[in-house]
């Protein structure tokens, strides 16, 4: 910016020269180095206005590019979390058919571990789905945003269930234990 105003005053300069010879030639040549002058300066606008627009496009292009690695994480994440509870699943029943005596108390307890389990692993589908369509609309379309707040609302919702299922599942547990082990 400093050579474009360093310029302008080089050239504020030869015009008042110009002005004090006063001359119809001087006029003449000062109206065309004028009219040259805004020519010049409205190519360097064009060319800076082409430069922010270039710049704006690498920021979208890395925008969706961010917004596909962040998938692939709450994907794997998600994944994880999915393994993670339909493998508990098993886990407590074997651990209550095999270990836990025959008569069991509580038995709500085991109930809403099952349920925690299970809407951990289907809210973890669900999601995983959610993300892979995402993901195919960011990169059709650049845009990361949700199309209304009431999905973005729901997704958020879902995901912390999902999130928070196994360690609830865990806690659900081990209450279940510790009432059939003081017994």
């Amino acid at each position: 910016m400093n050579e474009i105003e360093a310029g302008r005053e080089d050239r504020s300069q030869e015009i008042h020269e110009k002005l004090d010879t006063g001359t119809k030639t001087g006029e003449a040549q000062l109206i065309q180095e004028a009219f040259d002058a805004m020519n010049e300066e409205l190519d360097q606008m064009e060319e800076m206005k082409a430069e922010a627009k270039e710049i704006s496009e690498e920021l979208g292009t890395l925008a969706a590019e961010v917004s596909v690695e962040g998938s692939k994480l709450r994907t794997e994440t998600l994944k994880q979390q999915a393994t993670l509870a339909a493998g508990a699943i098993v886990g407590v029943g074997a651990i209550t058919s095999v270990i836990m005596p025959s008569i069991l108390h509580a038995e709500v307890l085991l109930w809403a571990t099952y349920v925690v389990l299970l809407e951990t692993v289907v809210f973890s589908v669900l999601l995983m789905h959610i993300e892979a369509e995402r993901v195919e609309n960011v990169l059709l379309s650049g845009s990361s945003s949700f199309p209304s707040p009431f999905l973005k609302w729901s997704f958020k919702a879902m995901h912390i269930a999902s999130m928070s299922g196994l360690p609830v599942a865990v806690w659900l547990f081990l209450i279940f234990q510790l009432f059939n082990m003081s017994r």
